[in-house]
């Protein structure tokens, strides 16, 4: 993951449903932490939000300062293999 968001240019975070991050791949202390259960959670973070799209546009809670499309990928929703690789 590390490596793809490099390649990317990109942050890539493992969240939970609660808003817990528990992998951001430029700071590996994130995952050591949560696997201690000290997660890092986004305020207000709310999965229904989304609606029945599975990105945003905007700064993602707070969490970043420039406002660009960001791509949510959950185990929970069903994706057509042609909407995985799209670039909203």
């Amino acid at each position: 993951m590390q490596s793809l968001g490099e390649y990317l240019s990109a942050k890539i975070w493992i969240m939970d449903n609660q808003g817990n991050i528990l992998f951001d791949s430029t700071d590996e202390s994130v995952g050591k932490d949560a696997a201690n259960a000290n997660y890092k959670t986004l305020r207000g973070f709310n999965t229904s939000d989304f609606g029945n799209r599975y990105y945003m546009t905007g700064n993602f809670y707070g969490s970043f300062s420039e406002k660009k499309p960001y791509g949510i990928f959950s185990d929970h929703q069903q994706l057509p293999d042609s909407q995985l690789c799209h670039d909203p």
